[in-house]
Protein backbone atom coordinates (compact mmCIF):
# COMPACT_ATOMS: atom_id res chain seq x y z
CA UNK A 1 0.00 0.00 0.00
CA UNK A 2 1.60 3.24 -0.93
CA UNK A 3 2.53 5.32 2.29
CA UNK A 4 0.26 8.94 1.10
CA UNK A 5 -2.75 5.73 1.07
CA UNK A 6 -2.37 5.52 4.75
CA UNK A 7 -2.80 8.98 5.58
CA UNK A 8 -5.16 9.83 3.21
CA UNK A 9 -9.06 8.10 2.16
CA UNK A 10 -11.01 8.36 -0.86
CA UNK A 11 -14.41 9.38 -1.53
CA UNK A 12 -16.78 10.36 -3.93
CA UNK A 13 -16.64 14.12 -4.54
CA UNK A 14 -20.58 15.23 -5.13
CA UNK A 15 -20.48 17.48 -8.16
CA UNK A 16 -23.03 20.25 -6.44
CA UNK A 17 -19.93 20.92 -3.90
CA UNK A 18 -18.35 22.14 -7.11
CA UNK A 19 -21.36 23.98 -8.44
CA UNK A 20 -21.85 20.94 -10.75
CA UNK A 21 -18.56 21.99 -12.45
CA UNK A 22 -15.34 20.22 -13.17
CA UNK A 23 -12.84 20.68 -10.44
CA UNK A 24 -10.89 23.84 -11.02
CA UNK A 25 -8.63 23.74 -8.52
CA UNK A 26 -5.88 22.47 -10.44
CA UNK A 27 -5.13 19.09 -8.28
CA UNK A 28 -3.47 15.88 -10.88
CA UNK A 29 -6.51 14.00 -12.36
CA UNK A 30 -6.24 9.73 -13.41
CA UNK A 31 -8.71 8.05 -15.71
CA UNK A 32 -10.09 5.30 -16.27
CA UNK A 33 -11.65 4.56 -19.77
CA UNK A 34 -12.41 1.22 -21.90
CA UNK A 35 -15.40 -0.62 -23.33
CA UNK A 36 -18.50 -1.14 -21.43
CA UNK A 37 -18.15 -3.34 -18.81
CA UNK A 38 -14.79 -4.36 -18.89
CA UNK A 39 -14.61 -3.23 -15.24
CA UNK A 40 -13.29 0.08 -15.26
CA UNK A 41 -15.57 0.82 -11.54
CA UNK A 42 -14.45 -2.65 -9.83
CA UNK A 43 -10.52 -1.10 -11.06
CA UNK A 44 -11.27 1.71 -9.53
CA UNK A 45 -12.65 0.22 -6.26
CA UNK A 46 -9.58 -2.18 -5.74
CA UNK A 47 -7.20 0.86 -6.09
CA UNK A 48 -9.32 2.86 -3.96
CA UNK A 49 -9.68 0.11 -1.28
CA UNK A 50 -13.61 0.99 -0.85
CA UNK A 51 -16.09 0.19 -2.85
CA UNK A 52 -17.63 3.73 -3.97
CA UNK A 53 -18.31 3.03 -7.75
CA UNK A 54 -21.13 1.06 -8.51
CA UNK A 55 -20.77 -2.11 -10.50
CA UNK A 56 -23.26 -3.95 -12.85
CA UNK A 57 -23.41 -6.28 -14.88
CA UNK A 58 -25.37 -4.36 -17.66
CA UNK A 59 -22.66 -2.70 -19.39
CA UNK A 60 -23.78 1.47 -19.83
CA UNK A 61 -24.54 2.19 -16.30
CA UNK A 62 -21.79 4.83 -15.90
CA UNK A 63 -22.95 7.90 -17.74
CA UNK A 64 -21.16 10.83 -16.74
CA UNK A 65 -17.43 11.01 -15.55
CA UNK A 66 -17.46 9.83 -11.54
CA UNK A 67 -14.74 12.23 -9.53
CA UNK A 68 -13.35 9.95 -6.44
CA UNK A 69 -10.78 12.66 -4.26
CA UNK A 70 -8.02 11.41 -2.19
CA UNK A 71 -8.44 13.58 1.08
CA UNK A 72 -6.50 13.86 4.34
CA UNK A 73 -7.75 11.11 7.16
CA UNK A 74 -6.39 14.36 9.70
CA UNK A 75 -8.32 17.27 7.74
CA UNK A 76 -11.19 14.67 7.75
CA UNK A 77 -10.94 13.93 11.57
CA UNK A 78 -10.11 17.58 12.55
CA UNK A 79 -13.31 18.65 10.62
CA UNK A 80 -15.36 15.69 11.98
CA UNK A 81 -14.25 16.67 15.37
CA UNK A 82 -14.93 20.23 14.85
CA UNK A 83 -18.62 19.47 13.68
CA UNK A 84 -19.46 17.21 16.64
CA UNK A 85 -18.31 20.06 18.81
CA UNK A 86 -20.95 22.83 17.39
CA UNK A 87 -23.53 20.14 16.22
CA UNK A 88 -26.49 18.69 18.55
CA UNK A 89 -26.70 15.38 16.23
CA UNK A 90 -24.95 12.58 17.34
CA UNK A 91 -25.23 11.10 13.16
CA UNK A 92 -21.84 13.17 12.22
CA UNK A 93 -19.92 9.23 11.76
CA UNK A 94 -22.35 8.84 8.63
CA UNK A 95 -21.41 11.94 6.69
CA UNK A 96 -18.94 11.25 3.89
CA UNK A 97 -16.00 13.27 3.45
CA UNK A 98 -16.78 15.40 0.85
CA UNK A 99 -19.22 17.13 2.77
CA UNK A 100 -17.22 17.90 5.23
CA UNK A 101 -13.94 18.46 3.70
CA UNK A 102 -14.42 20.87 0.42
CA UNK A 103 -12.70 19.51 -2.50
CA UNK A 104 -10.06 21.96 -2.96
CA UNK A 105 -8.30 20.33 -0.26
CA UNK A 106 -8.01 16.91 -1.95
CA UNK A 107 -4.97 15.53 -2.94
CA UNK A 108 -6.07 14.16 -6.30
CA UNK A 109 -8.70 12.42 -8.16
CA UNK A 110 -9.43 9.17 -9.55
CA UNK A 111 -12.04 9.84 -12.70
CA UNK A 112 -14.75 6.74 -13.91
CA UNK A 113 -15.62 7.57 -17.31
CA UNK A 114 -18.48 6.33 -19.63
CA UNK A 115 -17.64 3.11 -21.28
CA UNK A 116 -17.37 2.95 -25.31
CA UNK A 117 -19.35 0.62 -27.23
CA UNK A 118 -22.23 -0.96 -26.43
CA UNK A 119 -24.67 0.15 -23.43
CA UNK A 120 -28.07 -0.11 -21.96
CA UNK A 121 -29.35 3.04 -23.61
CA UNK A 122 -30.87 4.29 -27.11
CA UNK A 123 -27.85 4.73 -29.54
CA UNK A 124 -28.09 8.15 -29.90
CA UNK A 125 -27.70 8.28 -26.32
CA UNK A 126 -24.56 6.42 -25.77
CA UNK A 127 -22.95 8.04 -28.85
CA UNK A 128 -23.38 11.10 -26.49
CA UNK A 129 -21.84 9.93 -23.65
CA UNK A 130 -19.09 9.33 -25.90
CA UNK A 131 -18.72 12.47 -27.52
CA UNK A 132 -19.08 14.04 -23.64
CA UNK A 133 -16.58 11.57 -22.96
CA UNK A 134 -13.97 12.20 -25.99
CA UNK A 135 -14.77 16.54 -24.72
CA UNK A 136 -14.13 15.91 -21.35
CA UNK A 137 -10.45 14.26 -22.15
CA UNK A 138 -9.25 17.10 -24.10
CA UNK A 139 -10.71 19.91 -21.77
CA UNK A 140 -8.85 17.86 -18.62
CA UNK A 141 -5.91 17.74 -21.17
CA UNK A 142 -5.77 21.47 -22.10
CA UNK A 143 -6.38 22.53 -18.58
CA UNK A 144 -2.95 20.27 -17.65
CA UNK A 145 -4.67 18.35 -14.85
CA UNK A 146 -4.95 15.12 -16.89
CA UNK A 147 -1.68 13.13 -15.75
CA UNK A 148 -2.72 9.70 -16.95
CA UNK A 149 -5.33 7.90 -18.91
CA UNK A 150 -6.11 4.37 -17.98
CA UNK A 151 -7.35 2.06 -21.03
CA UNK A 152 -8.87 -0.92 -19.79
CA UNK A 153 -8.71 -3.88 -22.79
CA UNK A 154 -10.66 -7.62 -21.51
CA UNK A 155 -7.56 -9.93 -21.44
CA UNK A 156 -10.45 -12.64 -22.90
CA UNK A 157 -9.39 -11.56 -26.19
CA UNK A 158 -5.94 -13.16 -25.97
CA UNK A 159 -4.64 -13.32 -29.06
CA UNK A 160 -6.97 -11.73 -31.00
CA UNK A 161 -5.95 -8.19 -29.19
CA UNK A 162 -7.55 -5.28 -28.92
CA UNK A 163 -10.43 -4.67 -30.59
CA UNK A 164 -11.28 -2.40 -33.89
CA UNK A 165 -13.07 -0.06 -31.25
CA UNK A 166 -10.17 -0.51 -28.91
CA UNK A 167 -7.69 0.32 -31.38
CA UNK A 168 -9.70 3.18 -32.99
CA UNK A 169 -9.83 4.69 -29.22
CA UNK A 170 -5.94 3.90 -28.50
CA UNK A 171 -5.18 5.83 -32.07
CA UNK A 172 -7.47 8.76 -31.27
CA UNK A 173 -5.70 9.13 -27.60
CA UNK A 174 -2.20 8.82 -29.43
CA UNK A 175 -3.11 11.71 -31.93
CA UNK A 176 -4.40 13.82 -29.21
CA UNK A 177 -1.54 13.39 -27.15
CA UNK A 178 -3.27 12.08 -24.65
CA UNK A 179 -0.24 10.23 -22.04
CA UNK A 180 -2.28 6.25 -21.32
CA UNK A 181 -1.27 2.91 -20.12
CA UNK A 182 -2.89 -0.05 -21.03
CA UNK A 183 -4.49 -2.46 -18.67
CA UNK A 184 -5.59 -5.89 -19.19
CA UNK A 185 -8.68 -6.53 -16.74
CA UNK A 186 -10.66 -10.16 -16.42
CA UNK A 187 -7.11 -11.94 -16.42
CA UNK A 188 -8.54 -14.12 -13.78
CA UNK A 189 -11.46 -15.55 -16.29
CA UNK A 190 -8.79 -16.57 -19.08
CA UNK A 191 -8.04 -20.00 -19.48
CA UNK A 192 -5.33 -21.28 -20.31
Amino acid sequence: VPRLFETHQFDHVNPKSLNMEYPTHGRTEVAFLGRSNVGKSSLVNALMRRNLCKTSKSPGRTQLPYYYGLFSKKLIAEKEKAMSTTSTSSSTSSTSSTSIVHPSHVTGYLVDLPGYGFGAAPKQVVEGWQAQTQEWLLDRRDAGVLKRLFLLLDARRGQEGPSKLDETVIQWAEEAEIPFSIVLTKADRVSV
